[in-house]
């Protein structure tokens, strides 16, 4: 959601996982400590990368039904 006026609705963490719901598309860019065990973007597995300085991203895609929103959750 780099530069593209995405917006993160709702942020909760519990046990472990972090539970974002977003709106917008594209690359969505977060900073994480340590290495993220799994991703899921509205209960699917997805493929992400996590960098050693960090950096955290995955790409989102625009679901019309949903009007652009997106659950993720971050498992640790």
């Amino acid at each position: 959601m780099l530069n593209n006026g995405g917006v993160i609705q709702e942020v909760e963490y519990v046990e472990g996982v972090a539970m974002l719901k977003v709106k917008g598309d594209g690359q969505f860019l977060a900073y994480s400590s340590e290495p993220p065990k799994k991703f899921q973007v509205n209960g699917s597995d997805v493929d992400f990368e996590w960098l050693p300085n960090g950096k955290l991203m995955v790409n989102l895609s625009w679901i019309q039904e949903d009007h652009g929103v997106c659950d993720l959750a971050i498992f640790f």
